[in-house]
């Protein structure tokens, strides 16, 4: 919300106060720790699955029922605000968007312009992770099955391996002036690859680990006071996302995820990812004033999600997850039963 708002007042993207810092915004360093997070979690459902299908419904679960929530109420709020709303709904761009992020291949985050002649509208930039994070569970699942349901020891070395592969290939970022460029095509989705799968894998590795790999409360303050004097002295941003990983563990989590503060909430954390920016456009159109200041733009979009959040909880999440669960005990029982 503040990077983007951020971006919504100056025109400056993939910025705020943050990058002159420690070098990367907020968003930057908040999408490594979510996929730090879902590495870890993920690595656990796995291994407390009954088996990689149990884990995919789950994860279909999580994922799509808000997804469609969001995607349709985006479009329709966009059509209700154009002058022609029935002529917006089948508009080839309205419906390539709609396709598109329910499909999941690839986020398409543009609805069509309000009026006639207009341009089209970027609505939802959050998206372009979600493709990036079915692909991780796509590939957890994959080695799950291959290796099979309990051979942690096969999953680790593969994890490391990955995990050194993106280090080696941020550092080689930073550090070697002959880096290609990774702007476009192969080389940017190899770039994003080995950064977010990059961070999954250390979740699910630290996960695997975590009866000795918890660090002590000390060690996400000290690595981002470290980050901080490598940016200023250094010009990289090599320490910022493992500070970020530390912070999360001992911050958040608190030795592990059946201690985390925030265990008895309820999650509203993905609907204020996939609403958020939708919900920040709509404050544009309505109250243009607003994103002069993006402060007052990040309080605002804030409040207006949250309920919109809590809403997706639980009437659409929360049911969504309760179904899949029952229905994969229903399973079990009737695969029970038949064996018997």
């Amino acid at each position: 919300i503040w990077t983007h708002c951020y971006w919504l007042a100056t025109g400056v993207s993939a910025a705020d106060e943050l990058s002159g810092v420690i070098g990367l915004p907020v968003s930057h360093l908040a999408v490594n720790g979510f996929f730090f997070v879902s590495g870890f979690l993920i690595c656990q459902s796995l291994f407390r699955q009954a088996g990689v299908f149990p884990f995919l419904a789950m994860r279909v679960a999580r994922i799509w029922p808000a997804l469609i929530l969001c995607t349709l109420l985006t479009l329709a709020a966009f059509a209700a605000l154009s002058d022609r709303p029935l002529a917006y709904l089948t508009d080839a761009q309205s419906l390539r968007f709609a396709a598109m992020n329910l499909v999941m291949v690839k986020a398409e985050y543009a609805v069509p312009a309000l009026g006639a002649g207009g341009e089209s509208i970027v609505v939802n930039g959050s998206l372009w992770t979600i493709p990036w994070e079915l692909r991780c569970y796509l590939v957890m699942a994959l080695g799950f099955a291959v290796v099979g349901h309990r051979r942690a020891g096969v999953v680790r070395p593969v994890l490391m391996v990955s995990v050194a592969a993106a280090v080696a290939w941020a550092v080689a970022q930073q550090w070697w002036a002959g880096f290609p460029s990774t702007e476009r095509g192969l080389l940017y989705n190899l770039d994003i690859w080995m950064r977010l799968w990059g961070c999954f894998a250390a979740g699910a590795l630290v996960w695997l680990e975590r009866a000795r790999a918890m660090p002590p409360w000390w060690l996400g303050p000290v690595l981002a006071a470290l980050a901080v004097a490598e940016h200023q002295l250094l010009g990289s941003a090599l320490l910022a996302t493992p500070a970020v990983f530390a912070l999360v563990l001992t911050g958040v989590f608190g030795g592990g995820p059946a201690r985390a503060v925030t265990a008895k909430w309820p999650d509203f954390s993905y609907g204020i990812y996939i609403f958020a920016y939708p919900v920040m456009i709509l404050l544009q159109q309505l109250v243009p004033g607003l994103a002069a200041d993006h402060r007052m733009m990040a309080l605002a979009n804030l409040a207006a999600v949250l309920p919109l959040a809590a809403l997706s909880w639980h009437l659409v999440e929360k049911p969504a997850l309760s179904g899949a669960r029952n229905w994969l005990k229903s399973r079990r029982a009737q695969g029970a039963a038949a064996s018997q």
